[in-house]
């Protein structure tokens, strides 16, 4: 990185991630049972970046098969709570049913 003085990236412990400034996460790593929990009672957001945000859908949407949010929309709508601010990011052209884009 241009006109870093430290380290850009560290490894960081299972248990002291949550003290950081910045954080960068796979979706895939948080949405597994065993780490959601820590995603959720850790302390509150400045802000929570979800990149690859198409993969937050409901289940069925449109559709008299109405199934809900499926792994990622669900933890995204629980992490509301805790992120005064939360950006959705996707650059993959739209392929949902328009009622998807009511809010999480």
């Amino acid at each position: 990185m241009h006109g870093a003085r430290n380290a850009v990236e560290k490894p960081v412990g299972r248990d002291e991630w949550q003290a950081e400034p910045v954080v960068l996460v796979s979706s895939f790593l948080m949405r597994r049972a065993d780490r959601q929990r820590e995603l959720l009672d850790a302390a509150d957001w400045d802000l929570l970046i979800l990149d690859e945000a198409h993969h937050a859908r409901r289940r069925g949407a449109g559709s008299t098969q109405e199934k809900g949010p499926n792994a990622l929309l669900g933890l995204m709508g629980s992490c509301r709570r805790n992120a005064a601010s939360l950006l959705l990011l996707t650059a993959t052209p739209m392929q949902v049913h328009p009622v998807e884009l009511v809010g999480i």
